[in-house]
């Protein structure tokens, strides 16, 4: 019990010093405007769009609710006489229901490719507002502690006049990608900076942190082995002043012999990070349904807290839909002149 109390501890105070962290998915390719304001755009059709879920950490609440995470995105090109232009938005929720602390981002994307040689190089910017709210009638504070009978009484006044119940900033995040395709072997690598503005971020009035700028390394590989199956190892680095975060894993796509479900595919990746603990284990499960791909994931702690209690991770759910292209490609034929 009082461990759990102390993580309890330990989230409120990374949440009130601006240092709160970013929603982070295991399935880090299934949101591509989350992960790099580049990949805007980076698919084959006239729109997509994408829904994720992520529940974690029950097991440090103090009731049945727990740390949950919600966005969706949309993707579309424009053209603007013979340029392509990728634009995009994603929607995103960070809640922990059981102190009524939240925060939402609206983020608009926008990305340009240009090829030169084969390579394919797509350049990305996002800004948009970030909500912040907290209710502090569920924390305790040192002016409620009652000596008798030893405990907080959240009925007294806190007495504190330097915290703010909601904030807001403007935030802005870049980035860029490369792709290389080859016979049955394509490469995509890219980089991005969030925060680059390094906004403000705190419910203290009289704060002066601004938020790190978080650097975000993603390198994506296909490998079609045969017409049937497909290898696709995939590695996120992360990291922003002393935090850091690596996954990395793959997934193997094999087509399967219903015909309404082209595809399945099932995967592994590991969360781990520079100078500090193990972390999770993430078996991952999807399918392409029409032009529907849903996937699945589990991050197993194999940290220390996972001994907190029997719950030890993350359930993690993705749902993309693509629609098929409708620009007609113009073809050249030869033909002989007379």
């Amino acid at each position: 019990m009082k461990r759990k109390y102390l993580l309890i501890l330990s989230l409120c105070t990374v949440i009130l010093t601006a240092k709160s962290q970013d929603i982070h998915l295991s399935q880090f390719y299934a949101q591509d405007i989350l992960l790099n304001p580049a990949s805007t755009g980076n698919y084959e059709g006239d729109f997509r769009a994408s829904a994720n879920y992520r529940e974690q950490w029950k097991q440090v609440t103090l009731g049945e609710e727990s740390i949950g995470s919600y966005m969706i995105g949309f993707e579309k090109p424009i053209y603007i006489l013979a340029e392509k232009l990728d634009l995009g938005f994603i929607v995103t929720q960070d809640k922990y229901a059981d102190l009524n602390i939240s925060g939402n981002k609206i983020l608009f994307s926008s990305s340009y490719s240009t090829e030169f040689r084969g390579n394919i190089f797509r350049l990305g910017l996002q800004f948009g507002p970030v909500f912040r709210k907290a209710s502090f009638d569920d924390f305790t504070f040192p002016n409620q502690w009652v000596y008798y009978p030893d405990a907080f009484d959240t009925g007294l006044p806190n007495n504190e006049t330097g915290l703010n119940n909601s904030s807001s900033y403007f935030d802005m995040n870049t980035g860029l990608v490369w792709k290389r395709e080859y016979n049955r072997f394509n490469i995509e690598s890219g980089f991005a900076l969030n925060h680059f503005n390094r906004p403000k971020d705190t419910h203290f009035q009289s704060f002066t942190e601004k938020l790190r700028t978080k650097k975000v390394l993603h390198t994506f590989v296909q490998y079609d082995i045969t017409s049937t199956l497909r290898l696709e190892p995939k590695i996120l680095v992360a990291w922003t002043a002393g935090a850091n975060e690596i996954i990395l894993g793959g997934n193997v796509m094999f087509r399967s012999l219903l015909q309404f479900i082209p595809w399945v595919y099932t995967g592994l990746y590991y969360r781990h990070g520079v100078s500090r603990n193990l972390d999770s284990f993430v078996p991952v499960f999807g399918v392409t349904y029409g032009n529907f791909d849903f996937g699945l994931s589990y991050d197993y702690n194999i940290s220390d807290l996972s001994g907190v209690d029997s719950r030890k991770g993350a359930i993690e759910f993705s749902l993309i839909f693509t629609s098929p292209s409708t620009k007609n490609e113009i073809v050249v034929l030869p033909c002989t002149r007379f």
